[in-house]
């Protein structure tokens, strides 16, 4: 079949679900299980960003907004509720963030 490290991010498509590798052989692939289904396969280092998105965060390049470009070119989309996962487990610290820490900070002193 294929090593999952290769994966880059499974995408929903009905009840069929897109697989989209970094591998030069094979570049997609079209599974006939749903993105729930097939994403219980993998381990936990791989994320939900989206209802019809499951990405392996070791192939995001960069984040745009609330959306991610992956290191095959596309740019997905990051749902609201899945938004601060995904910053936590790429270690993004955004400005509000670090300014609430350091309040939080100079009042303990």
């Amino acid at each position: 079949m294929f090593d999952f490290s290769d994966i880059a991010y499974l995408e929903a498509n009905g009840s069929y679900t897109k697989v989209v590798m970094v591998s030069k052989k094979e570049k997609s692939l079209m599974v006939t299980l749903n993105l729930k289904a097939l994403s219980s396969y993998l381990d936990d280092s791989f994320l939900k960003i989206h209802r019809s998105y499951v990405i392996n965060p070791d192939y995001v390049s960069r984040i745009c907004g609330n959306r991610v470009e992956m290191c095959t070119g596309e740019l997905l989309d990051v749902s609201l509720p899945y938004k601060n996962l995904l910053w936590d487990t790429l270690n993004v610290v955004t400005l509000g963030k670090r300014y609430k820490e350091k309040r939080a900070s100079s009042k303990e002193s």
